[in-house]
Protein backbone atom coordinates (compact mmCIF):
# COMPACT_ATOMS: atom_id res chain seq x y z
CA UNK A 1 0.00 0.00 0.00
CA UNK A 2 1.15 3.35 -1.02
CA UNK A 3 2.57 5.71 1.61
CA UNK A 4 0.44 8.23 0.63
CA UNK A 5 -3.06 6.40 1.05
CA UNK A 6 -1.75 5.32 4.41
CA UNK A 7 -1.34 8.76 5.22
CA UNK A 8 -4.41 9.77 4.18
CA UNK A 9 -6.78 7.01 5.77
CA UNK A 10 -4.34 8.12 9.29
CA UNK A 11 -5.24 11.84 8.45
CA UNK A 12 -9.37 10.48 8.15
CA UNK A 13 -9.27 8.56 11.36
CA UNK A 14 -7.38 11.42 13.76
CA UNK A 15 -10.24 13.24 11.99
CA UNK A 16 -13.23 11.45 13.50
CA UNK A 17 -11.66 10.67 16.72
CA UNK A 18 -11.42 14.44 16.97
CA UNK A 19 -15.04 15.19 16.10
CA UNK A 20 -16.22 12.32 18.10
CA UNK A 21 -14.59 13.82 21.37
CA UNK A 22 -15.90 17.53 20.49
CA UNK A 23 -19.22 16.22 19.98
CA UNK A 24 -19.00 13.73 23.34
CA UNK A 25 -17.60 16.63 25.71
CA UNK A 26 -17.29 19.90 24.20
CA UNK A 27 -20.21 20.65 21.90
CA UNK A 28 -22.20 22.05 24.46
CA UNK A 29 -19.86 24.00 26.43
CA UNK A 30 -20.41 27.83 25.74
CA UNK A 31 -16.72 28.17 25.59
CA UNK A 32 -16.74 29.12 21.99
CA UNK A 33 -13.57 30.46 21.75
CA UNK A 34 -11.69 27.16 23.26
CA UNK A 35 -14.18 25.13 20.79
CA UNK A 36 -13.11 27.13 17.37
CA UNK A 37 -9.22 26.09 18.38
CA UNK A 38 -10.12 23.09 19.47
CA UNK A 39 -11.54 22.22 15.89
CA UNK A 40 -8.81 23.94 13.85
CA UNK A 41 -6.16 22.04 16.15
CA UNK A 42 -7.81 19.06 15.64
CA UNK A 43 -7.72 19.22 11.91
CA UNK A 44 -4.50 20.95 11.58
CA UNK A 45 -2.81 17.50 13.73
CA UNK A 46 -4.85 15.62 11.44
CA UNK A 47 -2.60 16.49 8.55
CA UNK A 48 0.71 16.45 10.65
CA UNK A 49 0.68 13.66 12.97
CA UNK A 50 0.63 11.30 10.12
CA UNK A 51 3.44 12.72 8.42
CA UNK A 52 5.38 12.89 11.80
CA UNK A 53 7.47 9.03 12.06
CA UNK A 54 9.74 8.28 15.31
CA UNK A 55 11.30 4.65 15.33
CA UNK A 56 11.20 3.43 18.91
CA UNK A 57 13.55 -0.31 18.37
CA UNK A 58 14.46 -2.91 21.04
CA UNK A 59 17.26 -5.45 20.76
CA UNK A 60 15.79 -9.25 20.06
CA UNK A 61 18.29 -11.95 21.55
CA UNK A 62 19.07 -15.21 19.07
CA UNK A 63 21.19 -17.91 17.84
CA UNK A 64 22.06 -18.84 14.67
CA UNK A 65 23.27 -22.00 13.02
CA UNK A 66 25.40 -21.95 10.48
CA UNK A 67 26.45 -25.47 10.21
CA UNK A 68 24.39 -26.11 6.89
CA UNK A 69 25.55 -22.49 5.54
CA UNK A 70 26.58 -22.98 2.22
CA UNK A 71 29.86 -21.23 0.73
CA UNK A 72 29.95 -18.31 -1.82
CA UNK A 73 32.34 -17.64 -3.98
CA UNK A 74 33.30 -13.98 -4.64
CA UNK A 75 36.47 -14.40 -7.35
CA UNK A 76 34.06 -14.21 -10.19
CA UNK A 77 33.94 -17.77 -11.08
CA UNK A 78 30.31 -19.13 -12.09
CA UNK A 79 27.73 -20.41 -9.26
CA UNK A 80 24.94 -21.87 -9.67
CA UNK A 81 22.15 -21.38 -7.27
CA UNK A 82 18.67 -22.89 -6.60
CA UNK A 83 15.37 -21.48 -5.09
CA UNK A 84 14.26 -23.03 -2.49
CA UNK A 85 11.52 -20.07 -1.33
CA UNK A 86 8.80 -19.41 -2.72
CA UNK A 87 8.66 -15.17 -3.55
CA UNK A 88 4.86 -13.66 -3.55
CA UNK A 89 4.30 -11.07 -6.33
CA UNK A 90 2.11 -8.16 -5.29
CA UNK A 91 0.78 -6.24 -8.02
CA UNK A 92 0.04 -2.41 -7.61
CA UNK A 93 -3.53 -1.47 -8.34
CA UNK A 94 -3.78 1.59 -6.77
CA UNK A 95 -2.67 3.82 -9.78
CA UNK A 96 -6.64 4.33 -10.77
CA UNK A 97 -7.50 5.03 -7.26
CA UNK A 98 -4.41 8.25 -7.20
CA UNK A 99 -6.45 9.65 -10.80
CA UNK A 100 -9.80 9.20 -9.50
CA UNK A 101 -8.55 11.25 -5.76
CA UNK A 102 -6.51 13.40 -7.65
CA UNK A 103 -9.54 13.96 -10.51
CA UNK A 104 -11.81 14.82 -7.88
CA UNK A 105 -9.72 17.01 -5.84
CA UNK A 106 -8.87 19.26 -9.34
CA UNK A 107 -12.69 19.79 -9.58
CA UNK A 108 -12.73 20.61 -5.88
CA UNK A 109 -10.41 23.17 -5.91
CA UNK A 110 -11.60 24.87 -9.22
CA UNK A 111 -15.35 24.94 -7.20
CA UNK A 112 -13.30 26.95 -4.98
CA UNK A 113 -11.69 29.03 -7.02
CA UNK A 114 -14.96 30.08 -9.09
CA UNK A 115 -16.89 30.89 -5.17
CA UNK A 116 -14.07 33.13 -5.10
CA UNK A 117 -13.79 34.83 -8.45
CA UNK A 118 -17.90 35.43 -8.35
CA UNK A 119 -17.56 36.79 -5.05
CA UNK A 120 -15.52 39.82 -6.46
CA UNK A 121 -17.94 39.75 -8.92
CA UNK A 122 -20.84 40.92 -7.13
CA UNK A 123 -22.92 43.56 -9.02
CA UNK A 124 -24.88 46.18 -8.33
CA UNK A 125 -23.63 47.08 -4.86
CA UNK A 126 -23.21 50.54 -3.10
CA UNK A 127 -20.44 51.60 -0.63
CA UNK A 128 -22.00 52.75 2.67
CA UNK A 129 -19.25 52.49 5.22
CA UNK A 130 -15.12 52.61 4.37
CA UNK A 131 -13.86 51.85 8.39
CA UNK A 132 -13.03 49.94 10.29
CA UNK A 133 -14.91 47.60 7.28
CA UNK A 134 -15.95 48.30 4.45
CA UNK A 135 -19.47 47.63 4.10
CA UNK A 136 -21.74 47.34 0.85
CA UNK A 137 -25.11 47.65 0.14
CA UNK A 138 -26.45 45.04 -2.27
CA UNK A 139 -29.72 43.89 -4.15
CA UNK A 140 -31.50 40.99 -2.86
CA UNK A 141 -30.23 37.37 -1.09
CA UNK A 142 -28.62 37.75 2.33
CA UNK A 143 -26.29 39.34 4.77
CA UNK A 144 -22.76 38.12 4.64
CA UNK A 145 -19.17 38.91 5.55
CA UNK A 146 -15.76 37.79 3.99
CA UNK A 147 -12.93 39.13 5.58
CA UNK A 148 -13.20 43.00 5.60
CA UNK A 149 -15.91 42.99 3.25
CA UNK A 150 -19.51 43.14 4.57
CA UNK A 151 -22.66 43.04 2.34
CA UNK A 152 -25.94 43.68 3.28
CA UNK A 153 -29.20 43.79 1.31
CA UNK A 154 -30.70 47.04 0.96
CA UNK A 155 -33.93 45.68 1.91
CA UNK A 156 -31.99 45.26 5.05
CA UNK A 157 -30.48 47.89 5.64
CA UNK A 158 -33.89 50.10 5.37
CA UNK A 159 -34.90 47.97 8.22
CA UNK A 160 -34.88 48.10 11.59
CA UNK A 161 -32.87 45.22 11.50
CA UNK A 162 -29.72 46.68 9.76
CA UNK A 163 -27.97 47.93 13.09
CA UNK A 164 -27.64 44.31 14.57
CA UNK A 165 -26.69 42.98 11.37
CA UNK A 166 -24.23 45.17 10.56
CA UNK A 167 -22.80 44.54 13.88
CA UNK A 168 -22.71 40.82 13.47
CA UNK A 169 -21.01 40.39 10.48
CA UNK A 170 -18.48 43.21 12.20
CA UNK A 171 -17.79 40.38 14.52
CA UNK A 172 -17.05 37.86 12.21
CA UNK A 173 -14.80 40.34 10.34
CA UNK A 174 -13.16 40.98 13.91
CA UNK A 175 -12.73 37.65 14.66
CA UNK A 176 -11.35 36.51 11.74
CA UNK A 177 -13.77 33.39 10.42
CA UNK A 178 -12.75 33.94 6.73
CA UNK A 179 -9.56 32.55 7.27
CA UNK A 180 -11.24 29.08 8.85
CA UNK A 181 -13.52 29.30 6.62
CA UNK A 182 -10.21 29.07 3.85
CA UNK A 183 -8.51 26.58 5.54
CA UNK A 184 -11.23 24.23 6.05
CA UNK A 185 -11.68 24.68 1.86
CA UNK A 186 -8.48 23.60 1.59
CA UNK A 187 -8.56 20.29 4.10
CA UNK A 188 -12.11 19.65 2.20
CA UNK A 189 -9.85 19.59 -1.09
CA UNK A 190 -6.84 17.40 0.08
CA UNK A 191 -9.06 14.91 2.00
CA UNK A 192 -12.80 15.14 0.03
CA UNK A 193 -13.54 11.49 0.66
CA UNK A 194 -13.53 11.57 4.20
CA UNK A 195 -17.26 11.92 5.97
CA UNK A 196 -16.02 13.64 8.95
CA UNK A 197 -14.71 16.54 7.51
CA UNK A 198 -17.95 17.57 6.55
CA UNK A 199 -19.07 17.16 10.16
CA UNK A 200 -16.10 19.22 11.57
CA UNK A 201 -16.29 21.64 8.86
CA UNK A 202 -20.60 21.97 10.04
CA UNK A 203 -19.29 21.84 13.60
CA UNK A 204 -17.09 24.98 12.90
CA UNK A 205 -19.71 27.59 11.27
CA UNK A 206 -21.87 26.35 14.21
CA UNK A 207 -18.82 27.34 16.31
CA UNK A 208 -18.29 31.03 14.43
CA UNK A 209 -22.08 32.16 14.49
CA UNK A 210 -22.24 31.79 18.38
CA UNK A 211 -18.65 33.43 18.83
CA UNK A 212 -20.42 36.15 16.78
CA UNK A 213 -24.24 36.44 18.92
CA UNK A 214 -21.72 36.12 22.00
CA UNK A 215 -19.80 39.14 20.63
CA UNK A 216 -22.88 40.95 20.08
CA UNK A 217 -24.62 40.85 23.30
CA UNK A 218 -21.26 41.68 25.00
CA UNK A 219 -21.69 45.25 23.41
CA UNK A 220 -25.10 45.89 25.48
CA UNK A 221 -27.35 45.04 22.67
CA UNK A 222 -30.84 43.77 23.79
CA UNK A 223 -30.97 40.05 24.09
CA UNK A 224 -34.44 39.69 23.06
CA UNK A 225 -34.49 41.94 19.96
CA UNK A 226 -31.99 40.54 18.56
CA UNK A 227 -32.85 36.88 18.76
CA UNK A 228 -36.36 38.70 16.56
CA UNK A 229 -33.83 39.80 14.24
CA UNK A 230 -32.48 36.64 13.97
CA UNK A 231 -35.82 34.89 13.29
CA UNK A 232 -36.87 37.23 10.98
CA UNK A 233 -33.22 36.75 8.64
CA UNK A 234 -33.71 33.21 8.99
CA UNK A 235 -36.12 33.25 5.79
CA UNK A 236 -33.61 34.63 3.39
CA UNK A 237 -32.02 32.13 1.22
CA UNK A 238 -28.46 30.87 1.36
CA UNK A 239 -26.33 31.10 -1.84
CA UNK A 240 -22.30 31.37 -0.99
CA UNK A 241 -20.78 28.54 0.92
CA UNK A 242 -17.63 30.44 1.05
CA UNK A 243 -18.60 33.06 3.18
CA UNK A 244 -20.29 34.08 6.45
CA UNK A 245 -23.86 34.57 6.71
CA UNK A 246 -25.50 36.25 9.41
CA UNK A 247 -28.28 33.40 10.01
CA UNK A 248 -27.65 29.98 8.86
CA UNK A 249 -30.35 26.74 9.24
CA UNK A 250 -29.03 26.19 13.27
CA UNK A 251 -31.31 28.82 14.24
CA UNK A 252 -32.47 26.69 17.31
CA UNK A 253 -29.04 25.87 18.47
CA UNK A 254 -28.17 29.47 18.06
CA UNK A 255 -31.06 30.62 20.19
CA UNK A 256 -30.26 27.49 22.91
CA UNK A 257 -26.96 29.17 23.37
CA UNK A 258 -27.56 32.93 23.31
CA UNK A 259 -30.19 32.27 26.39
CA UNK A 260 -27.75 29.46 28.20
CA UNK A 261 -25.96 31.76 31.00
CA UNK A 262 -24.36 28.27 32.48
CA UNK A 263 -20.48 28.79 32.24
CA UNK A 264 -18.34 25.82 31.37
CA UNK A 265 -15.07 25.47 33.00
CA UNK A 266 -12.18 25.13 30.80
CA UNK A 267 -10.88 22.29 32.87
CA UNK A 268 -12.23 20.36 30.61
CA UNK A 269 -10.16 21.06 27.84
CA UNK A 270 -7.15 19.34 29.88
CA UNK A 271 -8.70 16.12 28.63
CA UNK A 272 -7.51 16.81 24.65
CA UNK A 273 -3.90 16.32 26.04
CA UNK A 274 -4.52 12.34 26.81
CA UNK A 275 -6.16 12.49 23.60
CA UNK A 276 -3.00 14.23 21.67
CA UNK A 277 -0.65 11.95 22.91
CA UNK A 278 -2.84 8.57 22.32
CA UNK A 279 -2.54 9.94 18.57
CA UNK A 280 0.57 10.79 18.60
CA UNK A 281 1.85 7.28 20.10
CA UNK A 282 -0.49 5.13 17.36
CA UNK A 283 -0.06 7.79 14.25
CA UNK A 284 3.77 8.55 14.71
CA UNK A 285 5.84 5.91 16.26
CA UNK A 286 6.55 3.10 14.82
CA UNK A 287 7.73 0.25 16.60
CA UNK A 288 10.03 -2.10 15.53
CA UNK A 289 11.83 -4.96 17.14
CA UNK A 290 15.34 -5.48 15.76
CA UNK A 291 17.09 -9.33 15.66
CA UNK A 292 20.92 -8.87 17.04
CA UNK A 293 23.33 -12.05 17.37
CA UNK A 294 25.06 -12.98 20.44
CA UNK A 295 25.31 -17.05 19.57
CA UNK A 296 27.10 -18.41 16.78
CA UNK A 297 27.18 -22.20 16.00
CA UNK A 298 29.54 -23.04 13.19
CA UNK A 299 30.13 -25.75 11.11
CA UNK A 300 33.28 -28.52 12.49
CA UNK A 301 34.76 -28.34 8.70
CA UNK A 302 34.79 -24.20 8.89
CA UNK A 303 36.61 -24.58 12.41
CA UNK A 304 39.31 -26.93 10.45
CA UNK A 305 39.97 -25.03 7.57
CA UNK A 306 40.26 -22.13 9.36
CA UNK A 307 37.31 -20.58 7.87
CA UNK A 308 34.89 -19.71 10.53
CA UNK A 309 35.31 -15.92 9.88
CA UNK A 310 34.12 -15.77 6.83
CA UNK A 311 31.18 -17.95 7.26
CA UNK A 312 30.50 -15.95 10.16
CA UNK A 313 30.73 -12.68 8.22
CA UNK A 314 28.13 -14.27 6.26
CA UNK A 315 25.65 -13.91 8.80
CA UNK A 316 23.01 -10.65 8.10
CA UNK A 317 20.39 -9.23 10.40
CA UNK A 318 16.98 -10.75 9.00
CA UNK A 319 14.43 -8.30 8.83
CA UNK A 320 11.66 -6.72 5.99
CA UNK A 321 14.19 -3.68 5.89
CA UNK A 322 17.37 -5.68 4.77
CA UNK A 323 18.02 -7.83 1.30
CA UNK A 324 17.71 -11.64 2.33
CA UNK A 325 16.36 -12.85 -0.97
CA UNK A 326 17.25 -13.34 -4.67
CA UNK A 327 16.49 -10.35 -7.13
CA UNK A 328 16.11 -12.43 -10.08
CA UNK A 329 12.52 -14.11 -10.21
CA UNK A 330 12.64 -17.84 -12.07
CA UNK A 331 10.48 -20.24 -11.40
CA UNK A 332 12.11 -24.08 -11.24
CA UNK A 333 15.43 -22.66 -13.00
CA UNK A 334 18.36 -22.12 -12.37
CA UNK A 335 19.68 -18.90 -11.34
CA UNK A 336 23.20 -18.04 -12.97
CA UNK A 337 25.92 -15.74 -11.38
CA UNK A 338 28.61 -14.83 -14.23
CA UNK A 339 30.71 -12.06 -12.27
CA UNK A 340 31.07 -11.94 -8.45
CA UNK A 341 31.69 -9.07 -6.46
CA UNK A 342 35.67 -8.29 -5.81
CA UNK A 343 38.81 -7.98 -8.02
CA UNK A 344 38.02 -9.66 -11.61
CA UNK A 345 39.00 -9.27 -14.95
CA UNK A 346 37.36 -6.49 -16.76
CA UNK A 347 36.25 -7.62 -20.46
CA UNK A 348 35.62 -4.35 -21.35
CA UNK A 349 39.32 -3.75 -20.81
CA UNK A 350 41.61 -6.52 -22.31
CA UNK A 351 41.07 -8.12 -19.33
CA UNK A 352 42.93 -6.34 -16.96
CA UNK A 353 42.15 -6.60 -13.01
CA UNK A 354 39.50 -4.24 -11.74
CA UNK A 355 36.98 -4.10 -8.86
CA UNK A 356 33.59 -5.99 -9.18
CA UNK A 357 30.64 -3.36 -7.31
CA UNK A 358 27.82 -5.71 -7.44
CA UNK A 359 26.72 -8.97 -8.49
CA UNK A 360 26.45 -10.40 -12.30
CA UNK A 361 22.93 -12.75 -12.96
CA UNK A 362 22.52 -14.08 -16.26
CA UNK A 363 18.53 -14.76 -17.16
CA UNK A 364 16.47 -14.28 -20.73
CA UNK A 365 15.26 -10.82 -21.46
CA UNK A 366 12.16 -9.65 -19.44
CA UNK A 367 12.75 -11.55 -16.83
CA UNK A 368 11.11 -10.16 -13.24
CA UNK A 369 13.63 -8.15 -11.71
CA UNK A 370 11.85 -8.37 -7.04
CA UNK A 371 12.85 -5.67 -4.48
CA UNK A 372 14.90 -8.42 -2.05
CA UNK A 373 13.43 -6.23 1.15
CA UNK A 374 10.66 -3.56 1.85
CA UNK A 375 11.63 0.11 0.80
CA UNK A 376 10.73 3.02 -1.42
CA UNK A 377 11.50 3.83 -4.95
CA UNK A 378 14.12 6.63 -4.80
CA UNK A 379 16.26 6.77 -8.22
CA UNK A 380 15.14 6.05 -11.25
CA UNK A 381 17.66 6.79 -14.23
CA UNK A 382 19.04 5.70 -17.52
CA UNK A 383 22.91 5.70 -18.29
CA UNK A 384 23.30 4.29 -21.99
CA UNK A 385 27.21 4.38 -22.07
CA UNK A 386 26.74 2.52 -17.93
CA UNK A 387 24.16 1.34 -16.17
CA UNK A 388 21.77 1.53 -18.90
CA UNK A 389 18.24 1.96 -17.18
CA UNK A 390 18.55 1.12 -13.50
CA UNK A 391 16.46 1.49 -9.94
CA UNK A 392 17.99 2.70 -6.35
CA UNK A 393 15.35 1.00 -3.60
CA UNK A 394 16.19 2.14 -0.39
CA UNK A 395 14.81 0.08 2.44
CA UNK A 396 16.28 2.24 5.58
CA UNK A 397 18.60 4.44 6.98
CA UNK A 398 21.32 1.40 6.15
CA UNK A 399 20.75 -0.55 3.73
CA UNK A 400 20.23 0.63 -0.31
CA UNK A 401 19.77 -1.34 -3.32
CA UNK A 402 20.68 -1.16 -6.82
CA UNK A 403 19.59 -2.93 -10.23
CA UNK A 404 21.03 -2.25 -13.39
CA UNK A 405 21.25 -3.14 -17.05
CA UNK A 406 17.09 -2.89 -16.79
CA UNK A 407 14.96 -4.05 -19.94
CA UNK A 408 11.93 -1.75 -18.77
CA UNK A 409 10.26 -0.48 -15.28
CA UNK A 410 7.47 -1.89 -13.49
CA UNK A 411 7.29 1.26 -10.53
CA UNK A 412 7.38 4.64 -9.89
CA UNK A 413 9.06 7.24 -8.60
CA UNK A 414 8.51 7.48 -4.72
CA UNK A 415 6.17 4.09 -4.40
CA UNK A 416 6.28 2.18 -1.79
CA UNK A 417 7.65 -1.75 -2.64
CA UNK A 418 6.91 -4.91 -0.53
CA UNK A 419 9.67 -7.99 -0.48
CA UNK A 420 8.82 -10.00 -3.80
CA UNK A 421 7.69 -6.89 -5.35
CA UNK A 422 8.35 -7.07 -9.39
CA UNK A 423 10.05 -3.65 -9.96
CA UNK A 424 11.47 -4.20 -13.48
CA UNK A 425 12.97 -6.75 -16.33
CA UNK A 426 16.01 -7.98 -17.01
CA UNK A 427 17.70 -6.30 -19.74
CA UNK A 428 20.25 -5.42 -22.18
CA UNK A 429 20.86 -1.68 -21.78
CA UNK A 430 23.81 0.34 -21.13
CA UNK A 431 27.24 -0.81 -21.26
CA UNK A 432 26.06 -4.59 -21.03
CA UNK A 433 27.25 -7.55 -23.17
CA UNK A 434 24.14 -9.58 -23.05
CA UNK A 435 21.07 -9.82 -20.94
CA UNK A 436 21.84 -9.99 -17.05
CA UNK A 437 21.14 -8.10 -13.78
CA UNK A 438 23.55 -6.23 -12.42
CA UNK A 439 22.92 -5.86 -8.78
CA UNK A 440 24.42 -4.26 -5.84
CA UNK A 441 24.10 -3.90 -2.23
CA UNK A 442 24.85 -0.85 -0.27
CA UNK A 443 25.36 -0.83 3.58
CA UNK A 444 25.78 2.54 5.01
CA UNK A 445 26.68 4.69 2.05
CA UNK A 446 29.23 1.40 0.90
CA UNK A 447 29.04 -1.35 -1.17
CA UNK A 448 28.75 -4.68 0.44
CA UNK A 449 29.10 -8.35 -1.46
CA UNK A 450 25.36 -8.64 -2.19
CA UNK A 451 25.94 -13.06 -2.01
CA UNK A 452 25.85 -12.63 1.54
CA UNK A 453 22.28 -11.18 1.25
CA UNK A 454 20.60 -14.09 -0.39
CA UNK A 455 19.47 -15.84 2.44
CA UNK A 456 16.75 -18.33 0.19
CA UNK A 457 19.01 -19.62 -2.10
CA UNK A 458 21.72 -22.26 -1.71
CA UNK A 459 24.92 -23.19 -3.72
CA UNK A 460 25.00 -26.55 -5.47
Amino acid sequence: MNDWLIYLIKASVIQGIIWGVYVLFFRKANSFRANRVLLLLGMTSSVILPGLQFSWSTAQHWVADMREAPVLSSMGELITMTRVAQVSETASPLRLLTWVYVGIGILLFARACWQLFQLNKTNDKKLLIQKPFKVYSTQGGQAYSFFGHIHIPASTWQSPNHEHVLIHEQQHARLGHSWDRLFMEVMLVLLWFNPFIYFIKRSLIEVHEFEADQAVLQRSVDKYAYQLTLLDETRKILTQPLVSYFSLSNTKRRLHMINNNKQTSNWRYILMVPVVISLLGIFSFNWKTLPKVYDIELPAVALINGMGEKLQGMLQEVSDEVPSISPVKIEGDEIKITSGFGKRPDPWNNNEPNYHKGLDIRATLRTPVITPANGTIVKIENQPKGYGKWITVKHNDQYETRFAHLDGYAVEMGQTVTRGDTIAYVGNTGKSRGPHLHYEVWKDGKRVDPARYIKDYQAN
